[in-house]
């Protein structure tokens, strides 16, 4: 049995496909998850027969690191009669970089020869069940490897990206249809989980989050609805808790770990990945010492806690080629830790690379919008479960609390002098609330 404290796939097992092999072990220890598959050869049977799979992204550090960098792709009977007769005129291909960007850009193959357009992923999958299973591999690897983020990060990790992408796979599963739900444990607070659903396979479409106990009650946020029922909540989390305690895993860990719920009330285990190990919080925030009078603001909502009220270098933005380059451009190494972020990006690989070594995430908007974005097309959440701790504001977000001429100068400084300059804050955060300020001794922005 692994120790507490040890987490087994970390200290003995050698990942290479960390979904597959994280799913045999938890299939081995009697849950349910979906029916894997050696080959796609195999997997394409279920396809003929008129189900679904799906053919998940794998890559080693996707348990313990950076996750959402490349696409699963979901394959089934439908998949449209344009995407084989644009393929018909598009002739044998390799997704090149050209054909690459113009995926990029939304533009479309067969522009004005068909109704509709399909884009080159809606081809690759269109066309899978009339090619030989290893060209329609390379293709969808040849897709992951020109995104964008696949090669920022594989940049800033000081990797190339041939090297990157030399360790990524696939995997191959059935799809369950049912509601996909995601469960994260607090890191501060016993008995607290952050929840997320979302089931667009079948109408009503249903989006939905709620933090809620054990027993499936909500105790912040979202109230119960008619699909994260205390009941299901409840189900949901105790099937978490059971996996979470398994012995090749850390207890004291806190991993996101994705779940689905099928329509005769199954639950089935999709993939665990790893953030902060739990560490109780014991001294709550007394709301008689953050006035509004000393510019402090109170909080939407957190995640986590500090030890105490913690004054935080907070980016806001990043300069263009913020960290380590390999093709003699001019960068800068990212940093070991950084205080906290705000991530007024689209930078997700940079995102991906930093939160794990954040004392702090600051959400630009209420906890309400920030959950919906996660329940829906998993919307990244590395950003608010990675760092030792997080808060979202508002509705006005930063608005009430970074003057804009102050936005403005800092956003001149990164963008156009591509230095680093951040606003300093003061955030404390307890587990169940928070407070944050503009730091009024600080030089303002910090430029680093």
């Amino acid at each position: 049995m692994t120790e507490i404290g040890t987490d087994y796939w970390l200290s003995e097992a050698t990942l290479e496909s960390p979904k597959r092999q994280v799913g045999d072990y938890v299939e081995n220890e009697g849950f349910a998850v979906p029916r894997r598959f050696d080959t796609l050869d195999d997997a394409l049977k279920v396809v003929k027969a008129g189900g679904r799979i799906a053919i998940r992204s794998e890559h080693p550090d996707e348990y313990d690191g950076a996750s959402g960098l490349m696409q699963t792709y979901i394959l089934d009977s439908d998949s449209p009669d344009e995407a084989v007769r644009t393929f018909e005129r598009y002739g044998d291909f390799d997704i090149d970089e050209q054909v690459h960007e113009s995926q990029n850009r939304s533009a479309m193959t067969g522009r004005g020869e068909m109704p509709g357009y399909a884009t080159m992923t809606d081809v690759v999958l269109g066309v899978a069940l009339h090619e030989p299973t290893d060209v329609t591999l390379r293709r969808l690897k040849e897709l992951n490897g020109h995104r964008h983020t696949v090669r920022r990060y594989a940049d800033i990790t000081g990797r190339r990206e041939t090297e990157f992408m030399g360790k990524a796979n696939f995997s191959f599963w059935e799809y369950v249809p049912g509601l996909n739900a995601t469960v994260v444990a607090d890191t501060a607070v016993d008995n607290r989980y952050h929840i997320f659903a979302d089931r667009s396979d079948r109408k009503p479409v249903y989006m939905g989050w709620k933090i809620a106990n054990d027993e499936g009650n909500s105790i912040a946020g979202k109230p119960d609805d008619a699909v994260l029922t205390p009941e299901v909540t409840a189900q949901l989390v105790n099937t978490y808790e059971q996996i979470r305690n398994l012995p090749h895993f850390d207890s004291n860990h806190c991993p996101i770990m994705e779940l689905q719920l099928d329509e005769n009330g199954q639950i089935w285990f999709l993939q665990y990945h790893r953030t902060q190990d739990f560490k109780a919080t014991h001294a709550l925030l007394d709301p008689a010492d953050f006035s509004t009078q000393e510019g402090w603001q109170k909080a939407d909502g957190v995640r986590g806690a500090l030890d105490s009220p913690a004054t935080m270098k907070t980016a806001l933005w990043y300069p263009e080629k913020y960290g380590t380059t390999l093709k003699g451009r001019v960068g800068r190494t990212l940093p070991e830790s950084e205080d906290a972020a705000v991530d007024w990006h689209w930078d997700l690989a940079l995102t991906e690379a930093l939160s794990r070594h954040r004392l702090g995430y600051v959400a630009d908007n209420s906890l309400n919008d920030l959950y919906r974005g996660f329940a829906v097309a998993h919307g990244p959440r590395s950003r608010w479960f990675k760092p030792q701790s997080a808060i979202a504001c508002n509705d006005k977000g930063l608005d009430n609390l970074i003057p804009e001429t102050l936005k403005k100068e800092i956003s001149l400084t990164v963008h156009r002098e591509h230095r680093l300059a951040r606003v300093v804050l003061d955030v404390a955060v307890d587990g169940t609330s928070g407070y944050v300020r503009l730091n009024p001794d600080a030089e303002q922005p910090l430029i680093v």
